[in-house]
């Protein structure tokens, strides 16, 4: 009996395959951020933002120049009293550096020639304090400013100045707290208006990134060169294995936390100046306690931004109950309102075990005690009488409760 209840428990894992259909828009103009678990699409206008600075922790710093939106980022000076000496005919000797494609935090300005890229450590007030001068261009409409962080303490104190075609125009400072937008991984800056911009969804709120970035790519002579493509990068809390044909057993996949693991290669364009996807390319996207397959199906490239690719959940979120039940519930997010609730105990459980559900306002909706013993069950559970919206699924085995999010679609 306990093994026709295993196989049974292996065939409820197959989850329904999703489509997903989304666009950059014409000119790749729009950054498009995806979550799988609640299939939410979220827009926003890559042009509106300049710089980025990452704001998760003030022992963490990393600052992005938009590369996507043509801007060229060069090292000017390694001496802040350069400053009133940059000359902007000398652009073409400048250092040229790049964002990183595998770390969010590692920008292009953290590829300076400063311990920390732009500056130097502080023992004395444990600042973080600009030693380096940079001048961003921008490809697309001419502007050029030169830019210097002068502190990182708590945020970025930060000044600059544009060149009006004849001279550099006045000093303009700003301080970018990390306490600004603290549901969001960076702060960006609109340097035309000295002001902050949202450009991202909240860090929960996003799996995949859809964009335009700087990579390396080999040239025809061999050699690797950097060049802007258009990809997917990855949510730092995610984590991506590539696999050639289908995996047999997603637990020992070589997960990567690299960015780029699904990256721009994916595509590939034929003798007609057409993208063809590369068939038997499989990705397993890990977010939470979740894996997602995912398949590229069409890219239309920069006349549309049009793509499709499809999905399906993979594995089931297990909690561990005192290291002898293991418990599940699927599927999640519920789209019919109904769930089923799978666990095993390894040996005969003394202890009863609940189950209860909660809404955001702590009221307990939902109650069940499950059967004790040894083995393998399965309960499924209606949810006609809930609404739509997140709730909290609690666990009980005793003086041990485990807790997990549930989504009712």
């Amino acid at each position: 009996m306990k093994q026709f209840l295993l196989l049974f428990f292996a065939a409820s894992m197959a989850f329904a395959q999703q489509s997903v259909s989304l666009s950059l828009e014409a000119g790749y103009e729009n950054d498009v951020f995806y979550k799988f678990s609640d299939q939410q699409t979220h827009f926003f206008d890559r042009n509106e933002w300049d710089v980025a600075f990452y704001r998760v922790s003030n022992y963490d710093q990393g600052i992005r120049v938009n590369e996507g939106k043509g801007l060229a980022l060069y090292e000017a000076s390694n001496d802040i009293n350069d400053w009133n000496n940059i000359d902007f005919y000398d652009i073409p000797s400048f250092t040229v550096l790049h964002n990183s494609d595998e770390d969010w935090k590692m920008g292009a300005f953290n590829q300076g020639s400063a311990t920390y890229g732009w500056g130097e450590y502080n023992m004395s007030n444990h600042h973080l304090v600009g030693s380096v001068i940079f001048v961003i261009g921008n490809m697309i409409d001419g502007s050029v400013y030169k830019f210097m962080i002068e502190d990182y303490f708590g945020g970025y104190t930060i000044k600059y100045a544009l060149w009006d075609g004849n001279a550099w125009g006045s000093d303009m400072t700003n301080f970018v707290s990390n306490t600004e937008n603290t549901d969001r991984f960076f702060n960006y800056l609109k340097l035309s208006t000295n002001e902050l911009v949202v450009a991202s969804p909240e860090t929960n709120a996003w799996d995949l990134k859809f964009t335009k970035y700087s990579t390396l790519v080999t040239n025809n002579n061999g050699e690797e060169m950097p060049y802007t493509v258009t990809g997917v990068l990855q949510n730092p809390n995610v984590t991506v294995a590539q696999v050639e044909g289908e995996a047999t057993d997603i637990s020992n996949l070589d997960y990567s936390e690299d960015i780029n693991t699904i990256g721009y290669d994916w595509k590939s364009l034929n003798s007609n100046w057409e993208y063809e996807i590369v068939p038997n390319q499989f990705y397993y996207v890990k977010s939470e306690d979740t894996v997602y397959r995912m398949v590229f199906e069409s890219f239309e490239g920069s006349s549309t931004g049009n793509l499709t690719f499809n999905y399906q959940e993979e594995s089931l979120s297990t909690l561990d109950i005192k290291g002898n039940t293991k418990f599940a519930v699927y599927p999640n997010p519920v789209t019919n309102k109904e769930i089923t609730l799978v666990y095993d105990n390894a040996e005969y459980a003394s202890n009863d075990l609940f189950v209860e559900l909660y809404n955001l306002a702590g009221q307990k909706v939902y109650e069940t005690k499950l059967n004790r013993g040894s083995g393998l069950f399965q309960r499924t559970i209606q949810l006609n009488n809930l609404s739509q919206g997140t709730y909290i699924l609690r666990v009980i085995s005793g003086c041990d409760v485990r807790t997990e999010k549930l989504l009712i679609k």
